[in-house]
């Protein structure tokens, strides 16, 4: 693995005598709910789950030890790979459907990935089989005969829930469901599968998630996500734990003609957009139905593979960690960043050469996501951003308006380099940054470092994370280096 220390400490040290690009003023007044300490997630296309865990008896241990690296979290065992994957698939109500078999192996290797880690899973069963009256019996046979068993066996594993189907909005144009498929169309296959579930002993009191839509936008929310959570929970005769989850998907830049650049992945109106949609979500689902909202798959850009020079450079890793901390701060309950079978956003690359041999190289969007740890437990402080024209974000958390303060300084922009200067409104005493940095926003995961450290080929750090001192003025400003394609996280004391 090249390591490029040099070049990164020189760097660092120019901007230090670069010009200001942005002033910070953080009220210290927090409010909201605590970051949840399982915010950060990975989802898995459930017919290649094996092939990136592993058999249970050969597990990816590597791969175990990154996800640790994160803190708590779900892995999400489903998408698109759900809706095609079938357990005795001769049996299925449309074999034709059925593109993957899944078998005890399958299970196995989930469980044992739970296990090994330490997460929930979350995991997807094919509503697209739901064509006709046998489809819910043939399901709850696959769980109760095929993955129960299994899970009750692993007994360090956990179940967060099941996921009915995946995204239902494009069922219609993926031929899944004829072209008249819509609110109604979902309601009726979303009741058949959860009033079974919830009328069998063996999985009545699991928790179920729907409906995964793709990429929602304001207005989804209002005419399809609420009237189908509705419909399936406060109908005649239902109950208001059909549904204990509800589920939505993002890829950003989805309608943008391809080549993407990384100038659009990173641009405010985006993120603009993302807050209005989910936004939304959070408050109509919090306050009609009292239930959480989870963004169990997203990625950089699709459609697969991603787009190179986008997706696996630090670009990915600086928007990873933008979005996940506005989406904490609009209410998101947790999120899931998906890994699809040879696609350039997967956060780790995972490549076997035989049972039990693995490869896993650490990529740049996996930066972003561990650099979240620092946000897990506090809740978010009123931020000022004063940048001219430069892209620049900030976010800040702590426990209390006397607790220590961790500040978040994020350069989205193309070019912009300097300082930045960060005032608490009332004072503190001594801080400390580390940086999520690389030579430019089209760097590699080769020259990427968080806190001057990389990922080894085991899951772990190279190194110490290297923390630098800083004091604040006789104004009370922490004056801080912001080189472009950097993220500096400043922690303030009391």
């Amino acid at each position: 693995m090249l390591f490029r220390t040099p070049l990164l400490i020189a760097a660092s040290a120019a901007s230090l005598f670069a010009q200001q690009v942005a002033t910070v003023q953080v009220t210290r007044k927090p409010s909201g709910s605590a970051v949840p300490g399982d915010f950060m997630g990975l989802s898995f296309q459930q017919n290649a789950a094996l092939t990136f865990f592993g058999p249970s008896t050969a597990g990816n241990s590597v791969l175990f030890t990154l996800i640790r690296n994160l803190g708590r979290g779900t892995l999400r065992i489903g998408g698109a790979g759900a809706d095609e994957s079938c357990w005795n698939a001769e049996t299925a109500p449309d074999p034709s459907e059925c593109q993957y078999y899944l078998t005890t192996a399958d299970f196995e290797s989930w469980c044992a990935a739970s296990a090994q880690t330490n997460w929930m899973m979350l995991v997807g069963v094919n509503l697209v089989q739901n064509i006709d009256p046998g489809a819910p019996a043939y399901i709850l046979n696959e769980i109760t005969k095929g993955f129960m068993p299994v899970l009750q066996a692993y007994t360090k594993a956990s179940l967060l829930g099941f996921e009915l189907g995946n995204e239902l909005n494009l069922y219609a144009t993926q031929g899944y469901r004829p072209p008249t498929y819509g609110v109604s169309g979902q309601i009726t296959d979303l009741l058949d599968y959860s009033q079974a579930f919830k009328a069998n002993s063996t999985t009545a009191s699991i928790a179920l998630a729907a409906p995964a839509y793709y990429d929602p936008s304001t207005s989804t929310v209002t005419n399809q996500l609420v009237p189908v959570i509705q419909g399936v929970t406060q109908c005649n005769g239902c109950s208001a734990s059909n549904v204990g989850l509800v589920t939505l998907h993002e890829y950003p830049l989805n309608n943008t003609p391809a080549p993407v650049t990384v100038g659009q992945l990173l641009a405010p109106s985006l993120l603009t957009q993302e807050t209005q949609a989910f936004g939304k979500a959070v408050s109509y689902v919090n306050s009609m139905f009292k239930m959480n909202v989870q963004i169990d798959e997203t990625n950089s850009v699709s459609p697969d593979p991603g787009q190179a020079g986008v997706s696996d450079v630090q670009a990915s890793g600086i928007w990873a960690l933008d979005f996940a901390l506005q989406m904490a701060r609009v209410g998101i309950r947790r999120m899931n960043f998906h890994f699809h079978e040879g696609s350039l956003y997967n956060p780790i690359l995972i490549s076997s050469s035989g049972p039990g041999l693995f490869t896993d190289q650490v990529q740049p969007e996996y930066y972003g996501l561990y650099a979240f740890n620092a946000a897990k437990g506090q809740r978010f402080l009123p931020v000022t951003v004063s940048a001219g024209s430069a892209n620049i974000t900030s976010y800040a958390l702590s426990t209390c308006a006397t607790c220590a303060t961790t500040v978040y300084v994020i350069n989205k922009d193309l070019a912009a380099s300097g300082t930045v200067a960060v005032h608490l409104s009332t004072p503190a005493t001594s801080a400390s940054y580390v940086q999520l940095t690389a030579p430019s926003l089209t760097s590699t995961y080769e020259y990427v470092t968080y806190g001057g450290v990389q990922f080894s080929s085991t899951g772990a750090l190279t190194g110490p994370i290297q923390s630098t001192p800083v004091s604040p003025d006789q104004s009370g400003n922490y004056t801080v280096p912001l080189p472009n394609a950097t993220v500096t996280i400043l922690t303030i004391q009391p």
